[in-house]
């Protein structure tokens, strides 16, 4: 787990963030990681916190990348909370807020985030708020852009690619006040009049007028 605090099961209040980078090493070997600005790791509070201008690069099938929290977990609660200006390349669970969300996250907004997703060996879910919900997400502002052109041909891996969530369980829920979501995707292949040689869209933007990558 990294972050300014790697778990936490206490309270985080009112922290500024600026100019933060994190970048993986090469020689860095493990098989998952939780990465956000704030925790990686969250099973506490965290309240009216704010991240500015994070720029991130962490190509992991395996890691949870968010720009406040990597995951968090069951009893986590994220409230009062925004990300800004933030440019994040990565692989696996990747959100503008939170990477992979088990808990609560409350009155939270993202500004000027964008997601570059670069194509990995399983299945990926990115999403500006957060890229896997099996818990609530109640966001005032989500904006950003979010970025992926399909390079690969293997009709077995499918990114869930959703402009407020990637991938929704059947216990997750969500809300947006308001939104300002722009893309540049390409999920097709060698696309020839009516032929395409491969088509790997079939989670990309597929319910709630694209705010949901997949929603089981």
């Amino acid at each position: 787990n990294y972050g300014f605090i790697s778990s936490n099961e206490g309270t985080i209040y009112n922290l500024s963030f600026y100019d933060i980078t994190i970048t993986k090493d090469k020689k860095f070997n493990v098989s998952e990681l939780l990465i956000g600005v704030i925790v990686g790791l969250n099973n506490g509070n965290i309240n009216y916190c704010k991240v500015y201008n994070t720029t991130a690069d962490i190509e992991l099938a395996s890691s949870c990348l968010g720009v406040l929290v990597g995951k968090n977990a069951s009893k986590g609660v994220i409230e009062n909370s925004t990300s800004n200006c933030s440019r994040i390349i990565g692989s696996g669970s990747v959100g503008g807020l939170v990477g992979y969300n088990e808990g609560e996250i409350k009155s939270s907004s993202v500004y000027d985030c964008h997601i570059t997703y670069i194509y990995n060996e399983k299945n990926g879910e990115i999403g500006l708020a957060c890229g896997y919900n099996e818990g609530n997400v109640e966001c005032d502002r989500v904006g950003g852009m979010l970025y992926w052109t399909c390079t690969d041909n293997d009709s077995s891996i499918y990114p869930a690619i959703g402009r407020i969530i990637g991938h929704n369980t059947k216990s997750g829920t969500y809300s947006v006040s308001t939104t300002n979501i722009g893309w540049d995707m390409s999920w097709k292949s060698s696309q020839i009049l009516w032929w395409t040689a491969f088509d790997q869209g079939g989670r990309v933007f597929k319910f709630d007028d694209r705010n949901v990558g997949w929603q089981e």
